[in-house]
């Protein structure tokens, strides 16, 4: 499908004109993700918010986290809550356009809420629609499908609870 068809067909979607979304695209949200990855830790954070990213007070954003490049505004991410390296925060889903007509996979967006206090360990992945709870943990290389209990920890491929943040854990703060 030729480069135009495609972009008119996001537009459509997104209810916008096809060169607003593009400028928006190569701007705001390529442009800005770039210069993210490029600054140092205290600035990333303002430069995601730029994006439309809703982010707390004090919160921590490693340069190497993959924050959705076509929905950043539809992320949360609570005050005083870090996420690692490498970690995933996508808000949708976008297949090819013969799995969309199919109706296997079709274009899907949906919130991204992460509760204040919370964890992100390294490499985890969080999917669209995706709720984490305040004080909640989401350990390393875990893929949270399903949302995710206040003061819980959860680890693995899909994430499962593994058991609850004690009030001795959370002194640590």
């Amino acid at each position: 499908m030729a480069l135009f068809e495609r972009l008119s067909r996001s537009a459509a979607e997104r209810h916008m004109h096809p060169l607003a979304l593009a400028v928006r695209y190569v701007v705001f949200h390529y442009g800005c993700s770039v210069i993210a990855s490029l600054a140092p830790n205290f600035l990333v954070p303002p430069i995601h918010r730029l994006r439309g990213l809703r982010a707390g007070r004090g919160v921590f954003i490693d340069r190497s986290v993959y924050i959705d490049e076509s929905f950043p505004e539809l992320i949360t991410i609570g005050e005083q809550t870090r996420v690692c390296a490498h970690a995933v925060l996508v808000a949708h889903v976008s297949a090819s356009p013969r799995m969309k007509d199919l109706g296997l996979l079709p274009f899907r967006t949906a919130p991204i809420r992460i509760g204040a206090h919370a964890f992100i360990g390294v490499g985890a992945i969080v999917l669209p629609g995706v709720t984490i709870g305040d004080e909640a943990v989401v350990a390393a290389g875990s893929v949270v499908v399903h949302d995710v209990p206040p003061a819980t920890v959860v680890a693995g491929n899909p994430a499962q609870i593994v058991r609850a943040v004690t009030p001795a854990s959370a002194a640590h703060r």
